[in-house]
């Protein structure tokens, strides 16, 4: 069985929350629009539609926290999403394109957008 859902212009980045069954996608859209990220509940029904920055395209989840981050890569940031409020909590001023969580340290792991060799670690607390 397969399912088609419209949630924008260019869907890039899933993440998964295990624990609620929720799911979110980056959709990228190229400046001087912002992009955004759809939330999924757990039959594939559009929750909401959040406001993200310019070219969201990592994206992943905290399932402890249930927090999101997704990275805005022309923005240069990383928006921090509440899975509870479906709501950007803060934006961090990291250069990024792809971003990774660790749920056991509770640490975001940032590649940067442009030709650096430094990989931003970013702490939840």
């Amino acid at each position: 069985m397969q399912q088609r859902i419209s949630l924008g212009a260019q869907p890039f980045g899933v993440a998964v929350n295990p624990l609620v069954g929720n799911v979110y996608v980056a959709n990228s859209v190229s400046y001087p629009e912002s992009g955004s990220v759809g939330a999924l509940n757990q039959s594939g029904t559009l929750d909401a539609t959040i406001s993200a920055g310019y070219a969201p395209l990592g994206i992943d989840v905290d399932f402890g926290t249930n927090l999101i981050f997704v990275a805005n890569s022309q923005s240069n940031t990383v928006g921090i999403i509440s899975g509870k409020t479906n709501a950007v909590t803060a934006t961090l001023p990291v250069s990024s394109l792809f971003l990774a969580v660790n749920p056991v340290t509770q640490k975001v792991y940032v590649a940067p957008s442009a030709n650096t060799p430094i990989l931003t670690v970013v702490n939840e607390k």
